[in-house]
């Protein structure tokens, strides 16, 4: 059979084929009713198509469309909200108007750049009887444009050129303002200026009338302007991460980046031995020495710490990750073979992201209280051997981090303090329809790249019944096994499956009283004759059902069947 004539019959599918705020779409079945509800109340970072790290989502700025919103800051100004027909069609282009003080006229929100450039946009037309230019700036920067609404040319520049602005005409008297601007990665505020002729950044005396029509805000890291995005308070967005080069569904906890300047390696906070760095590069210098850049953390929680970087060779190919300030473990990492090798840390991973670049992981105990020292160390051979530098050769690295818990999470910015992304939530309730009672089949496929360590995947469990009392489990244990449990009012099965290699494996279930058989990778390894079958009507991933033992990996699909699939059918899904 092929893969669509199995999967067309299952009661639930789950992969990354969509999602909008709070929302990871089933693709099976098609009515919502198998569709996740997705909780976290912050933003975060993915790896995107590209291999590129990007924030989530990636237009940085809220209610993009909503500027009366209390997130965006008036000054001398009022929004008329809802006043016009927007580009796509919908009532909810807002007016920006001009109060009747002598001052700037401006709307304007903050937001961290985390990127060495970023590009901007804003849709604008002419308010009818009453123009003003209209400018869109980040404004510590001090880069920006004034345009004319009207005819769509522009009037001034502030810190750019012809070459950084682009300005597209649309339908019905609309104009798109887009701009690149390279920077800093600080703290900005995005502007929306009122200008009275080529006045627009100093005050002038508005009228109370004047203004510009403006709708679909948007702010993405990197030169390349993304299609627009909608955003409402960019909380709750569900993650597709491309680490594993396809889409897989992230579910992670809450951690704190404790690296501060974490994309910053010329700043002063990383201390430097016989090493300089250019941007993103650390560079050797002429002197026989170790060469290394180390920045100190303190933890206040005992237990397992994680350090994480992207790396890739640029002349010299590979880098040594020392924790020198409580454990002195190491790990050495191939940037030209993808390898880990000299592992003292508890434990070491190397993902590869394309174009040569790698996610260096390494994983050790500190206690409670201790300080934690990220050093890296830049070689040629993969050896503690002092050698001459030729200022030339080095290391590109970025994405700098340190966290509590065994596993490397997706990249948290950081510039001057440390920040804490929350946990994400990925939980579907009263579903029993969905799920065989007496019978049926659980396959999940997932990315396994950091061992070691208790993670759950997938948990399958009554709403109503106390931790573990009625479920079907799939997690992760520190020995590097997949172990799979059956609870119905006490163990029915239990069973470690050893993983014989990291990368993609699925897992799947099929049961019924009597019976149930467990497969890794196609392969049944576990057949169980003596079990009842528990009662269930929810799933949660990436955590067991209390929100304990989380993964802080990806998953690529869930599927569940009501009926006992085949050998052969099992073997197909993997």
């Amino acid at each position: 059979q092929t893969n669509w004539s199995i999967i067309k019959n299952a009661s639930l599918v789950l992969t990354p084929n969509g999602y909008k705020n709070s929302k990871l779409f089933a693709m099976v079945p098609s009515d919502g009713s198998g569709d996740m509800t997705w909780t976290r109340a912050s933003d975060k970072t993915r790896v995107n198509e590209s291999g590129l790290v990007e924030t989530l989502p990636y237009n940085r700025l809220g209610y993009s469309e909503e500027f009366s919103n209390i997130s965006w800051t008036k000054t001398n100004a009022t929004i008329t909200a809802n006043a016009i027909t927007a580009p796509d069609g919908t009532l909810t282009a807002d007016s920006l108007i001009e109060d009747s003080t002598s001052a700037t006229h401006i709307v304007r929100k903050d937001l961290s750049l985390n990127s060495d450039k970023s590009n901007a946009f804003l849709y604008v037309k002419a308010k009818t009887g009453s123009v003003r230019n209209v400018g869109i700036l980040f404004n510590s920067t001090s880069k920006g444009v004034l345009v004319n609404p009207s005819s769509g040319t522009v009037v001034s520049y502030l810190g750019l050129t012809a070459s950084d602005v682009t300005i597209e005409a649309l339908p019905d008297g609309w104009f798109k303002i887009s701009i690149v601007v390279s920077h800093a990665q600080i703290t900005e505020n995005f502007r929306i200026y009122l200008g009275n002729g080529t006045t627009w950044t100093s005050a002038y005396l508005g009228d109370g009338v004047s203004g510009v029509h403006i709708w679909g805000a948007q702010s993405t890291a990197g030169s390349t302007v993304k299609p627009y995005l909608k955003t409402t308070d960019r909380l709750n967005i569900p993650s597709i991460d491309y680490s594993s080069g396809t889409g897989a569904i992230l579910v992670e906890p809450q951690a704190t980046n404790l690296v501060t300047y974490s994309r910053d390696f010329e700043n002063v906070a990383w201390s430097k031995t016989d090493l300089t760095v250019s941007g993103k590069k650390l560079i050797p210098t002429a002197v026989s020495n170790l060469h290394l850049i180390r920045k100190n953390s303190t933890t206040t929680t005992a237990g397992k710490q994680t350090m994480s970087v992207i790396a890739k060779a640029d002349g010299y190919n590979f880098i040594r990750f020392w924790e020198d300030a409580s454990t002195g473990k190491q790990c050495y990492f191939d940037l030209i073979n993808g390898t880990a090798t000299n592992v003292t840390m508890d434990s070491c991973s190397i993902i590869p992201l394309g174009d040569g670049y790698y996610k260096c992981i390494g994983v050790v105990t500190v206690g409670a209280a201790s300080s934690f020292g990220f050093r890296i160390n830049v070689t040629p051979d993969g050896s503690l051997t002092p050698f001459v530098g030729d200022g030339i050769k080095g290391v590109l690295i970025d994405y700098a981090q340190m966290e509590t818990g065994g596993a490397a999470t997706s990249y948290i910015p950081t510039v001057a303090s440390t920040v804490t992304r929350v946990a994400d939530l990925v939980v579907k309730n009263g579903i029993s329809a969905l799920i065989g009672q007496t019978e049926g089949t659980i396959v999940c496929k997932f990315n396994y790249y950091q061992p070691n360590r208790d993670a759950y995947i997938l948990d399958v469990f009554d709403s109503l019944g106390t931790l573990n009392q009625r479920n079907f489990a799939i997690w992760l244990n520190t020995s590097n096994f997949v172990i799979v449990q059956v609870n119905n009012s006490g163990s029915q099965v239990s069973s470690s499956l050893g993983i014989p290699s990291l990368g993609v494996h699925t897992v799947a279930i099929t049961y019924k009283l009597n019976e149930v058989k467990l497969y890794l990778d196609g392969v049944l390894l576990v057949t169980d004759t003596s079990c009842t079958i528990p009662v269930t009507d929810s799933y949660r991933l990436g955590a067991r059902s209390d929100g304990a033992i989380p993964y802080g990996n990806t998953i690529e699909n869930v599927m569940l069947f009501e009926t006992i699939l085949t050998d052969l059918q099992i073997q197909s899904l993997t």
